[in-house]
C-alpha cells in the first residue's frame, strides 16, 4: 500500500508541468499555515468534528506505515473521535511546516514534522511522539483543505 501511494505521488509529480512546482504565493502560504494552525487547535481540544472540517469530502488519511487509509470526511471524523477517546490525558499537537510547494494553481504539497507533547509537570511540554507527514492540499473557496495526509511515526 505504501509503495502504491508513493508511486501515485511520483506519477502526479511527473504529470504536473514544471511551471507549477514552485513555492506558494505569500497569501497562499499564509492560508496554508492557518490551516495547519487550525488543525493543531482542533487536535489540542480534541474536537473531531473541527478536525474533519479541515478535510475535503473525499479526503484520505493514513497514520502509520502499515495502517489502512481512512476515507471520506465522516470516516476521518470517526477516526479522530476514537483517537481522542484513547488519550491518556492532556496533550498537544505542534505542526512544523518544513516545505510547501504548489503542484498546480489549486493544489499544494506540504511536508511537515508533527510533535505530540504532554505536560512535563513543571509548566513545560515533553515530546511523546514525532511524526513526519506529507499532505496534498486543494484550494476550497478562499482557503485550503486537506485532501490526502500520510503520517509516519518517527522512531527513536
Amino acid at each position: 500500500m505504501r509503495k502504491t501511494a508513493a508511486a501515485l505521488l511520483c506519477l502526479l509529480a511527473l504529470a504536473v508541468p514544471a511551471a507549477f512546482a514552485a513555492p506558494p504565493s505569500e497569501p497562499d502560504a499564509a492560508s496554508l499555515r492557518a490551516l495547519a494552525e487550525a488543525g493543531d487547535t482542533a487536535w489540542n481540544v480534541a474536537d473531531a468534528a473541527a478536525m474533519a472540517r479541515l478535510y475535503t469530502d473525499d479526503a484520505s488519511l493514513r497514520v502509520g506505515q502499515t495502517a489502512e487509509a481512512v476515507r471520506g470526511r465522516d470516516g476521518i471524523q470517526a477516526y479522530f473521535t476514537q483517537s481522542f477517546a484513547r488519550r491518556p490525558g492532556p496533550m498537544r499537537h505542534v505542526t512544523q511546516i518544513r516545505h510547501l510547494e504548489m503542484l498546480t494553481p489549486d493544489m499544494a504539497m506540504g511536508e511537515n514534522d508533527v510533535l505530540v507533547e504532554k505536560p512535563d509537570g513543571q509548566g513545560g511540554w515533553t515530546t511523546v511522539a514525532r511524526f513526519t507527514n506529507q499532505s496534498v492540499l486543494v484550494r476550497a473557496g478562499k482557503g485550503w483543505k486537506l485532501h490526502a495526509v500520510r503520517a509516519q511515526l518517527v522512531k527513536g
